[in-house]
């Protein structure tokens, strides 16, 4: 908030910044994340004029004293001495200027009363009140607060386990495991786990095996002494349920501080023993709550011994010498006080325009009110449950479906994963041939086409023989619809008592004829009494069984419902097969969520057939509401409008553990939604047929149904629920549905691995050596589907079918006691084993002790891995050895970001593994963010080396490092909600100016620890460049964007392993060393200090209009790194940047106006820029997305079908280019070759942001029936030669004529010379220009033999210069932005220039979409892509855009692009790839980068060793200098002077020869 303040008695003119309106959330990238994990509230307004630290946690707020000497008559008055002392401040440029503290003194005279309010009378006595030994008196003596100790893991555990298994928290054994709690009941042993794993983030491996003394114990270790998100949630749940509602969580601390003196962590222990103790209902008053508060309060200090204050004590009589005070005194001092009050509380309610003199009947009807709709509430929740109460709730949301239907790229993915996993060694046959059927399935002619390229480009033979079978079997299945076919082999249950107890479940493959067990499946109908099953219908089933085999079953064209079909179940397994087949399926889920869309979509991915659909909405189906809902957004012309063919209602609720005394609220909303509403569903799709007019086209219903009728026992009402559904059988005939629902009822048998039966699987093994067939959820599902095939289907039309999928398991006598028996035999073994393996890790224990310090994390530095000579480089020196200009060759040395994702290291690894984060990213990050730091010293008097947390100084393990900093790490890094900047305004809100008077003095004010941490991350800090060595002088000088571009610098010659930029100049001349940094607008937080400070009367800083200037971040690089004198271009192409920053530096290269350049851009985020980006609807709408269910996280993505605009980053990228010449010398690492660089405009037109089509001039070339000879790399060695051969003759020819030319001279008597000199010269001048001479000739025909050739087009020109054509481009590097308009647009120019140039048909490339991940930073982004690429080509690993979860039909046209959504691995080297760039204002850049083994091939072998030794004495030393800067924060190394003295500054730069380092 800025103040404008008045030096004035008693008052203050304040101008505030106050927010108005809401422009919704903002998304960002900061360059790394804040330091605080808190963002500030919505709205939130600071009070009065400033603010300042008291202590951790609380913030003091006054406005200015009031100085009593300089008052005058009327608080309004206003004089020039005023104006004078006008003074405009603000928290982020004056917090400590206005930090200030005044006590508020009270007038000598009462104030006036208003006259609603009438002041209390205080009888007048002459005599004074006299208080004498005689009347002790009773004062109230503040309790000694009782020392605090944080809550600890064991309450937080004992806590959620005794909830879950309902006991109270001091019932718990402790020396058990939660397995052993639980009783076997693995569903609530699941669920305390998800619980604890909610609550502490990580727990252990195996954490339901351990005592929970022991698990505890583990969790302790980095535990941060608060409740976590589960305990909170219970604790909210116990406030909210039981207790009044003015009796909420700030009173219940309150009281226990002030009655008991316990402090922040003992009120957590005690709310946490609350929440296992709390009454039946609600208590009704604060005087019963604080009666049940003081009730756990003794027995949690019963429990710990503690000694509590006695009630007694609180009181203390005492006797005090006789003192006299006057009456009048007295009621002068009360009058003042409560007029006080009073003229405070009615200014609160003017303001808030109450009455406080509102009518009581009226609040005496509100509360009563009040009173019966909590008492309702109570009785509902008593009657239903909690669980019940909170499971009814609708979440039906149309905006948020997602329609997944790209099966046409999903299968060029594969093919692709197919190629690299095929050329592998290792893969298993098993993996290719289950990848081979699914991509045969989806056979199409596109797919054909690649296939026919890859066998012919393959070479090798194995991956040829298997690419030629693959394209057969296409060819077979082309035209054909897809199919889903019998799986094999059958899968058989396997138990497993390891050594240590631990039980293993898993499946090995059935001996025999895996058909066998078919007969086992049976058809029939409802009975009188039972099913009548018949061998004729079975036969039906069975022949479609063994038909999959041969011709398989299609659902092309079917449109089918799954509810229940969550992860793990049969339901997800029928949709698997389903969308394999070619169905559309709709498919609910009740815990829609980011996790589960990714899952879905991969399961689309995996599984999807030609022509499938897989839609996916949230739905409850315990809610009546969503029950209608989603029939009603199936058939309405608003919704899908589609007719169900078929409906199977699997959704279902595990009961385990619950007999016929123990039913409860879970229980009824189980039944609910296995029955009442199944039912309810199948009701309205009916009444939606009839409405239509749907009488030849009926949906058949799979029924699941049970042989479980009460065999298991404590399954609550499961088998009531299966046995209801069988009533359909008879209402088929009795009721008017038939003709719109067919039902077949699957009486499904014991399914491994499912969320009902998997408390069961360790007892499968057992159970199936009793007679039972048990099936894996694969082979259950694949049966149930064979139930939907046209020949089952047409048996359900006159009658109800049932399938008997049971295997025999209702043919056991008593299966409970037979589970039980085989249960208990497999504990009793596995506790045995557990007992000796706990005997023998005691016993070797001490050996152990001090020996186990965790992994070692290592951060990986180091050059990119040379190739080999013989393989890989010798192959092609026979046409590239001799044919380049090394002077003319452009490299990059070394690269660096900084940016959302923290730098180029950790972004590429979130690239390629997603949001996995290995230990050492995490160490990375924790680093960048000022979570830890390196220590070397002495910590609790012990010699100490490595991580210590940077708040508390403790030291951390390498391994802990993830654990306890992992979540924040991931809530703070990529992208997310935007979060406060220092000297920028809120993103929520508008600002306007509002000058306001404080006519009096207000007292400071005490704020919460969130309220402060908030405060603090308002007012404060996020990304320090303090922590890379920047000095602080310098932060406080320089733009933002500007500690951007020098951090990213620092760290680019840090990647190049030049320790010490002055190392150049041992070779170059400081004019031969330039910046082309640019930036889209540069340092607009100064430009913003500018313009609105000076608007509200502010002063910004002196030099801050120097910092707004594009060209000063270049400019600060050069003064604080390099002290070159070489060119200073600075590029400004909006996000084309960091691109025509390149093609600038190549422009120097080539010209030989520079031989080294920092090239790259920066951009900065402010909410100015993102609100404009908004105006012009390029970006997001975080709302609206977040409406349709998106997560932040995926609110990018490129190319898909819902893409709705960019999200705005902000950081640095540089890279430093050089001569090839240069890098060899030096033995600098080389990560790519420029084989071109380009710009260009666009046409006419009147929009700026328009995406443009001029860079598709990159491709031109006229077309004639011969190709220029000079794409002949021999005709071109051919010429080279006979040009060498004519300078070579020049030179001797030259060499001849000098005994004439000394000859002349002599006879000139006028010259007085030196024969021996000037020959010398003249040999070393036409030495010197025979050299030029060559180079002219190797740039005719090397390095730009195709610039005058318009036959030639620049990229093929390039390309071919190493040997290349545009069928050797391997990857291309999307600008994609996720706007509509320009991935289209660059798709179609990709597509277009590859089909101009001749690439061949079926030669697909795969596409990356970085800013999926970093969001876009405008300059910036070219910058971070040719990084990107630069890796990929290194790793031979292509990132795909993991928020692709569908792709644009719109797309599908350009057949020479893949969009993968998952890394993609290369049996080969990526020979080339292809960046593009555009920008808004006609920018439009691209790039082609060349691996560097090709630069390699122009060598002789001598000079390619000489350079690897070089090399490699280079990375050493850069490897130490990485670590050291990192442990002692010096990756930035300011320089104070240049590399020269002063005086001699211009000897040196008239001085073409001068040479100095470091």
């Amino acid at each position: 908030m800025a103040c404008c303040l008045h030096s004035h008695a008693g008052t203050c003119a304040q101008t505030a910044r106050t927010q108005k309106g809401t422009d919704g959330p903002f998304l960002q990238n900061p360059t790394v994340a804040s330091d605080c994990g808190f963002t500030p509230a919505h709205g939130y307004k600071t009070p009065f004029c400033s603010a300042h630290l008291l202590s951790p946690g609380q913030y003091s707020l006054s406005s200015w004293p009031t100085n009593s000497a300089s008052q005058c008559n009327g608080s309004k008055r206003r004089t020039s001495y005023w104006a004078r002392k006008r003074q405009f401040l603000n928290f982020q440029q004056n917090i400590d200027a206005i930090s200030y503290n005044q006590h508020v003194t009270t007038p000598d005279v009462v104030p006036e009363q208003p006259a609603s309010i009438v002041p209390p009378v205080v009888e007048q006595k002459d005599t004074p009140t006299t208080i004498t030994a005689s009347t002790p008196q009773a004062l109230h003596v503040p309790i000694e607060p009782l020392q605090d100790t944080p809550v600890n893991p064991v309450e937080i555990i004992s806590t959620v386990v005794a909830a879950a298994l309902k006991k109270p928290m001091d019932a718990l054994e402790m020396n058990k495991s939660i397995k052993a709690l639980a009783d076997g009941r693995s569903t609530l042993q699941n669920e305390i786990i998800g619980d604890l794993a909610t609550e502490f983030d990580a727990i252990p491996e195996g954490a339901e095996d351990l005592p929970l003394e022991r698990l505890c114990a583990t969790v302790q270790s980095n535990f941060g002494g608060k409740l976590g998100k589960k305990s909170s949630s219970m604790v909210e749940r116990l406030v909210s349920q039981k207790l009044p509602s003015t009796f909420q969580t700030a009173t219940i601390r309150k009281h226990l501080k002030e009655r008991w003196g316990l402090g922040p962590g003992r009120q957590d222990s005690v709310l946490l023993w609350s929440v296992t103790s709390q009454p039946g209902f609600r208590l009704k008053d604060d005087g019963e709550a604080k009666v049940f508060l003081d009730g756990i309060v003794h027995l949690y200090a019963k429990k710990h011994g503690l000694g509590l204050p006695d009630t007694k004590s609180l009181l203390v009589t005492v006797s005090v010498a006789e003192t006299k005070v006057i009456s009048e005194t007295v009621a002068l001092l009360e009058n003042k006080q409560k007029s006080a009050w009073l003229e405070q509380l009615q200014l609160y309610s003017n303001l808030l325009g109450l009455d406080m003199h509102v009518s009581e009947a009226t609040i005496d009807t509100l509360q009563k009110r009040v009173f019966d709709l909590e008492n309702e509430l109570d009785a509902w929740a008593d009657e239903h449950g909690e669980f019940y109460a909170s499971g009814i709730q609708p979440m039906f949301a149309p905006l948020k479906a997602r329609t997944y239907d790209s099966w046409w790229n999903w299968v060029m993915q594969d093919l692709l994963n197919f190629v690299a996993l095929a050329a592998k060694t290792e893969t298993s046959e098993a993996q290719l041939d289950q990848l081979k059927a699914m991509i045969v399935s989806r056979a199409n002619d596109r797919l054909m086409s690649t296939l026919g390229y890859l066998v012919s480009a393959t070479s090798k033979e194995s991956l040829a023989r298997r690419l030629s079978t693959l394209l057969a079997e296409c060819q077979g299945a082309l035209g054909l619809p897809s199919t889903v076919r019998h799986l094999g082999p059958a899968l058989a249950p396997f138990t497993k008592i390891e050594e240590d107890g631990k039980i293993v479940v898993s499946e090995k493959p059935r001996l025999g004829d895996p058909h066998a067990d078919d007969q086992l499946l049976r058809l029939g109908r409802k009975g009188i009494a039972s099913w009548q099953f018949d061998e004729e219908l079975s036969s039906v089933l069975h022949d479609v069984l063994q038909g999959t085999n041969a011709t398989g079953l299609s659902f092309a064209g079917t449109t089918v419902l799954v509810t229940g079909a969550g992860e793990g179940s049969i339901g997800c397994q029928i949709v698997a097969q389903l969308l394999n087949a070619g169905a559309v399926v709709l498919v609910t889920s009740s815990s829609y969520s980011p996790k589960t869309t990714r899952f879905y979509q991969k399961l689309y991915a995996e599984h999807c057939g030609k022509g499938s659909r897989l839609i996916l909405v949230p739905f409850n189906q315990a809610s009546v509401r969503d029950v209608d809902a989603i029939v009603d957004y199936i058939y309405s012309k608003d919704g899908l409008a589609m007719d169900l063919d078929y409906v199977v209602p699997f959704a279902a609720i595990s009961e385990n553990g619950r007999a016929i005394s123990s039913i409860d609220g879970r229980s009824e909303l189980a039944h609910r939604v296995m029955l009442t509403n199944t039912l309810r569903l199948l009701g309205n799709v009916k009444q939606q047929k009839m409405s239509r007019g749907t009488v030849t086209r009926p949906a058949q219903v799979i029924l699941p149904l049970s042989p479980n009728h009460g065999s298991f026992g404590s399954d609550g009402l499961y088998a009531e629920s299966k046995l209801g559904l069988e009533a359909l059988f008879e209402k088929f005939h009795s009721e008017d549905w038939a003709d719109y629902l067919l039902v077949c009822g699957a009486i499904i048998g014991w399914t491994r691995g499912t969320s009902l039966m998997s408390d069961n699987d360790i007892v499968a093994e057992g159970i199936e050596q009793l007679g039972v067939r048990t099936y894996s959820q694969t082979e259950m599902a694949f049966n149930i589907v064979c139930l939907l095939s046209e020949e089952v289907k047409l048996l359900c039309i006159d009658s109800p079918l049932v399938a008997d999928l049971s295997g025999g398991m209702g043919e056991i006598v008593n299966l409970q006691r037979a589970t039980a028996d085989i249960r208990a035999s497999i504990v009793e073994q596995s506790e045995e084993r557990r007992a000796l393996a706990l005997e023998a890790s005691f016993e070797s224990s001490d050996a152990n002790v001090g020996t186990d310090h965790g992994l070692l994390a290592n951060i990986q530095f180091a050059f990119p891995e040379l190739p080999n000579w013989g393989p890989d480089v010798l192959p092609l020196t026979e046409q590239l050895k001799g044919m380049v200009d090394l002077d003319r060759v452009v490299v990059v040395v070394g690269y660096s970001e900084v940016g959302p994702c923290g730098n180029s290291r950790t972004r590429w690894i979130m690239e390629l593994n997603g949001p996995l984060l290995s230990t050492e990213c995490c160490i990375e990050f924790a680093w960048t963010m000022g979570l830890i730091k390196s220590h070397h010293g002495v910590v609790d008097g012990q010699p100490f080396s490595g991580w210590v947390e940077k708040d508390t100084g403790k030291p951390i393990a390498d391994h802990e490092i993830p654990l306890k900093f992992g979540k924040f790490i991931r809530e703070h890094v990529g992208i997310r909600f935007a979060e406060a900047k220092r000297g920028a305004p809120g993103w929520k809100g508008r600002e306007v100016l509002h000058e306001i008077e404080v006519s009096k003095d207000h007292d400071p004010i005490e704020v919460s620890k969130d309220v402060a941490a908030q405060l603090k991350q308002a007012h404060g800090e996020s990304w320090n460049a303090r922590t890379y060595g920047v000095p602080q002088d310098v932060i406080e000088q320089v733009d933002p964007v500007t500690l951007y571009a020098l951090v990213a610098t620092a760290e680019s010659f840090q990647s190049a392993g030049i320790l010490d930029p002055f190392e150049l100049y041992n070779g170059l001349h400081v004019s031969e060393v330039a910046t082309c940094v640019g930036a889209g607008l540069g340092g607009i937080t100064s430009m913003r200090q500018i313009f609105q400070e000076r608007f509200r009367d502010m002063e910004p800083a002196n030099d801050a209009f120097a910092e707004c200037f594009i060209n000063s971040s270049s400019a600060w690089i050069n003064m604080l790194l390099l002290s070159a004198a070489g060119p200073n271009r600075t590029p400004v192409g909006a996000c084309a940047t960091a691109v025509e920053s390149l093609d600038t530096a190549c422009d120097l290269i080539h010209t030989g106006k520079a031989k080294f350049c920092v090239v790259g851009g920066c951009d900065d985020l402010l909410k100015e820029s993102s609100t404009e980006f908004a105006n012009m609807k390029a970006t997001i709408d975080p709302g609206q997305d977040a409406m349709n269910g998106r997560d932040t996280t995926e609110m990018s993505r490129p190319t898909t079908s819902t893409r709705k605009g960019f999200v705005e980053s902000e950081g640095a990228g540089i890279q430093l280019v050089t001569t090839a010449t240069v890098a060899l010398d030096m033995g600098l690492p080389i990560h790519c070759i420029v084989a071109l660089s380009s710009t260009a405009m666009d046409k006419a037109g009147r929009s700026l942001p328009a995406p443009g089509r001029g860079i598709l001039g990159a491709a031109r070339q006229s077309t004639t029936k011969f190709d220029s000879p000079l794409m002949n790399m021999n005709y071109r060695r051919r010429a080279l030669q006979a040009r060498m051969q004519q300078v070579e003759d020049m030179r001797e020819l030259q060499l001849s004529y000098l005994d004439e030319e000394v000859a002349q001279l002599m006879n000139d008597s006028t010259v007085d010379f030196s024969v021996d000199k000037y020959r010398l010269q003249r040999v070393t001048d036409i030495g010197n220009d025979a050299i030029r001479d060559q180079k002219e000739a190797l740039d005719l025909y090397g390095n730009r033999f195709w610039i005058h050739d318009q036959r030639i087009a620049p990229i093929r020109g390039g390309l071919a210069v190493w040997g290349l054509s545009i069928d050797d481009i391997d990857v291309v590097s999307f600008h994609g932005t996720s706007t509509k308009a320009n991935d289209k647009n660059e798709a179609a120019v990709v597509s277009e220039q590859f089909k101009h140039l001749g690439r061949t048909i079926g030669n697909v490339v795969p596409v990356v979409c970085q800013k999926a991940l970093t969001g876009h930073p405008k300059a910036a982004a070219g910058a971070w892509m040719l990084n990107g690429c630069i890796q990929a080509m290194r790793d031979k690993k292509i990132p795909g855009n993991r928020n692709a979860d569908n792709i644009d039909s719109e797309l599908q046209k350009y057949e020479y692009l893949v969009f993968p959504n998952k890394t993609l691995e290369r049996s080969e080297d990526v020979k080339a790839f292809l960046l593009n760039s555009f920008g808004f204002g006609q920018k439009g850049a691209m790039a082609v980068g060349v691996n560097p083994k090709y630069l390699f091939a122009t060598l002789k072998r001598e000079d390619y060793e000489l350079y690897a030794n070089k090399r490699r004495v280079r990375e050493k030393k850069a490897v130490r200098r990485f670590h050291e800067a990192m442990h002692c924060n010096t990756v930035f190394r300011a320089k104070k002077n240049a590399p020269y003295a002063q005086e001699d500054e211009t000897a040196v730069l008239l001085d073409p020869e001068v040479r100095f380092g470091a």
